[in-house]
């Protein structure tokens, strides 16, 4: 099915395979007005244009995501009559032209009918010099291309596209039916990476439904009790935190106030902070680590951390995503926006009390102890109060066992993608630059 070309000629755009050419946009959009077209600006389509029914409005986010079915802007029947310039059809390339410039998509036929909005651009390619879904697959994965647009970008404050800029991008041209074989390859490739998206999206499906039945009715209970949180088997305790970890205030810190750690002490080696970039619910993100010196460790020693610890965002969104210090990190200081909670192993299982402190009852108490607007945070008294149910400890085991497992399906699942991603940006480099052939008859 491949094979390594050998034999290429310099372009503009670089080195291509002797048999293609290069052309600019311009040059294999259709023969008519509109063929290359920006959505309506300003006056043309207003927010009080808007509506709740009517002819659908695309947008940015449904070319990122490849998805026509989201969003809910409409505009009336009259208005779409002035706008008809803007309707998008079946096969149309649509560019996003704002922020993250140059992803593509292929308007469904299956699509609602609507009109495009000022963030998108709109190509009618000429089926007989380049297909639809070549040239849509090539603007969003090919490296030359992308290369082109940061170089021609327009504006200061974020880079954008124009009509002019798309007019005159230049890319490489393979035969029709090479064409028909790269795009045919690549959508197989897609197809792969949304299975695995599937398994992902319902694995995760299953750890919500798991987590709201194992951590409100637990395993093989049949009495429950009404508590201030919610109904729970009736030999569970209900306790703040703070007892749930043996009454101890300093199992539970923030880290350290304001001007007692800065920026300015940040160092690229030396003791380990966790900030709050490094929390997601249930998984620790080690990247982008910081550091301090071990003196300015020492002498924030009450803000310390250990392997094993807990470690709760008091800050950001969602609001008290939790998750265990890894073994790697031995120790360490936490920052301002940071809880550390130290678990007794032998009053509480830390897996499950984990789980407990991402699940709907904390999440729940947390948003409505909301500080600010700006910036919405909880405090570390609101964290020490939290409430919290505890089955006995061997009950706590099986529940953690169970949503681990869980857990590790989705880990499997999730690097499977990521292996999936790194080989489709190396077959696209390959394929596309024409260094890799695909036979055709």
């Amino acid at each position: 099915m491949f094979y390594i070309e050998k034999n290429f000629k310099d372009a503009i755009i670089g080195k291509v395979p002797r048999q293609w050419t290069v052309a600019a946009i311009s040059e294999i959009a259709e023969k008519k007005k509109g063929a290359i077209k920006i959505g309506p600006f300003g006056s043309q389509l207003k927010k009080c244009d808007l509506s709740s029914d009517g002819i659908k409005v695309y947008g940015q986010e449904n070319v990122m995501s490849n998805d026509f079915t989201l969003g809910n802007r409409y505009v009336s029947i009259e208005k779409f009559q002035s706008l008809k310039g803007f309707e998008l059809f079946p096969n149309d390339v649509l560019v996003t032209m704002m922020g993250s410039v140059g992803h593509s998509t292929i308007f469904s036929a299956d699509a609602e009918k609507g009109i495009m909005d000022s963030h998108l651009i709109r190509i009618q390619s000429d089926k007989a010099k380049c297909l639809p879904s070549f040239l849509s697959m090539l603007l969003s994965n090919y490296n030359r291309i992308q290369t082109q647009i940061k170089s021609m970008s327009q504006g200061a404050i974020m880079s954008g596209l124009n009509s002019q800029i798309i007019r005159n991008l230049k890319i490489p041209i393979p035969s029709i039916e090479e064409q028909k074989g790269l795009a045919k390859l690549f959508t197989e490739v897609d197809l792969a990476f949304q299975k695995t998206d599937e398994v992902i999206a319902k694995t995760e499906r299953l750890k919500k439904g798991l987590m709201q039945k194992l951590l409100t009715r637990g395993i093989g209970h049949k009495e429950f009790k009404e508590t201030e949180i919610g109904r729970f088997p009736k030999n569970w305790k209900i306790q703040t935190l703070t007892d749930a970890l043996g009454g101890e205030k300093e199992a539970i810190v923030a880290g350290p106030f304001g001007s007692n750690l800065k920026v300015v002490d940040y160092r690229d080696a030396g003791i380990p902070i966790i900030r709050l970039q490094n929390i997601e619910r249930g998984r620790f993100i080690n990247k982008d680590m910081k550091y301090i010196s071990a003196e300015k460790a020492e002498e924030l020693s009450y803000h310390n951390f250990v392997k094993g610890d807990l470690v709760l965002a008091k800050l950001g969104d969602p609001i008290g995503k939790t998750c265990i210090v890894p073994d790697a990190l031995e120790k360490g200081i936490v920052v301002a926006d940071v809880v550390r909670i130290r678990v007794p192993w032998h009053l509480m299982h830390k897996e499950y009390l984990m789980y407990v402190l991402n699940s709907s009852p904390v999440f729940n108490q947390l948003s409505r102890r909301i500080i600010g607007s700006t910036r919405p945070r909880v405090n570390i008294s609101q964290v020490r109060d939290l409430i919290i149910p505890i089955p006995p400890k061997s009950e706590q085991e099986q529940i953690a066992k169970v949503l681990q497992t869980i857990d590790k399906k989705l880990q499997i699942e999730k690097s499977e993608k990521t292996k999936l991603e790194r080989i489709k940006r190396g077959l696209m480099d390959l394929l596309l630059a024409g260094k890799i052939r695909i036979k055709v008859d």
